[in-house]
């Protein structure tokens, strides 16, 4: 989730979507979905995300396919399931302390608002920058929804939500990030 994709562009993401040399991932249409705008966007491979995907793949073993699989009855390679990513976001949250019901919308929310805080180049990160990566053909949802940042303010070397995320007394969610 640290993509910001929506739910189905992270569970039909494959190994070959992740670029470690260019520091990219890839959400574009394939077998597995389409995209909302059909559309191809890249993403920056931030930090975390880069040592938790090249953990992942070290221990999982996968080359190529679905980077998260399932298993159809078939026994058949496919998308993970929603249920079972909801099993995990649960699983993590708990172990996290969080205690709020933590969703994939809710991570996408969260990661606009630390995209949105965070220095791209050296320079605050543009709107624009952020509604490409988002994946929106205009600002307003970044704008009515995605981009309320509430009390928490830091500008930081991309997004990284580090081993938890923060709750502010308002109920928003704010990631504890780090520069790197």
């Amino acid at each position: 989730m640290l993509t910001e994709g929506r739910r189905s562009e992270v569970l039909g993401l494959e190994v070959g979507d992740v670029n470690f040399e260019r520091s990219t991932v890839t959400i574009q249409s394939n077998h597995w979905r389409p995209l909302k705008r059909g559309h191809l966007r890249t993403i920056p491979l931030f930090p975390q995300l880069r040592r938790e995907l090249r953990t992942y793949l070290a221990d999982s073993g996968r080359i190529g396919g679905l980077l998260f699989p399932g298993v159809s009855t078939t026994g058949e390679e496919q998308p993970l399931s929603e249920g079972k990513l909801y099993d995990h976001l649960r699983q993590a949250a708990e172990e996290a302390g969080i205690r709020k019901r933590v969703t994939p919308q809710t991570l996408r929310v969260t990661y606009c608002a630390a995209r949105l805080q965070s220095l791209d180049e050296g320079a605050p990160c543009a709107m624009i920058t952020v509604q490409d990566e988002m994946g929106h053909s205009s600002m307003d949802m970044i704008n009515r929804v995605y981009g309320r940042l509430g009390k928490y303010r830091r500008r930081v070397d991309g997004v990284d939500y580090g081993p938890t995320i923060a709750i502010s007394d308002q109920g928003d969610t704010a990631p504890s990030t780090h520069v790197g």
